[in-house]
């Protein structure tokens, strides 16, 4: 009986280490300016998560878009501009950590296009000009806390 008192107490402690693990804090506020706290770390995350759906790629671009509405998001790029990839960033007491609401995004197709963009929490691959159909990108969602 004591034994199972023992391991239902170390199992219980084990859930609850997990539910509470800490987020990483991505990006930083210096002089008013929202900067990436680690873009070596970023870059790695995403390029083993762009190897396991299949692309094995490096990211050489990292840019960051806030929008009207105050919604950050972090793009990288591979060197030929046609895949990016993207996450959402949230702010938490000063610190900003993404957004786990909201899922990662790559987008696939040209160069020259198929870019991702959060609209109202969800997010779209948008062609470069709006005489390109919709089937020129691909759009694959996944979530992986970073």
């Amino acid at each position: 009986m004591k034994k199972i008192l023992y391991i239902t107490i170390f199992f219980l402690l084990f859930i609850s280490s997990n539910l509470f693990a800490q987020q990483t804090e991505i990006c930083t506020s210096i002089n008013d300016k929202i900067v990436l706290k680690n873009k070596k770390e970023l870059v790695k995350s995403w390029e083993k998560r762009l190897k396991k759906e299949g692309f094995d790629v490096k990211i050489t671009t990292i840019e960051m878009i806030s929008t009207n509405n105050n919604q950050i998001t972090i793009v990288g790029t591979n060197s030929d501009r046609t895949i990016k990839t993207a996450i959402a960033i949230i702010e938490k007491n000063g610190k900003y950590y993404q957004n786990t609401n909201i899922p990662n995004i790559t987008c696939l197709g040209t160069s020259n296009g198929c870019y991702p963009e959060l609209n109202e929490g969800n997010w779209i691959c948008t062609p470069a000009n709006v005489s390109a159909t919709s089937n020129a990108c691909t759009k694959i969602t996944s979530i992986e806390i970073l």
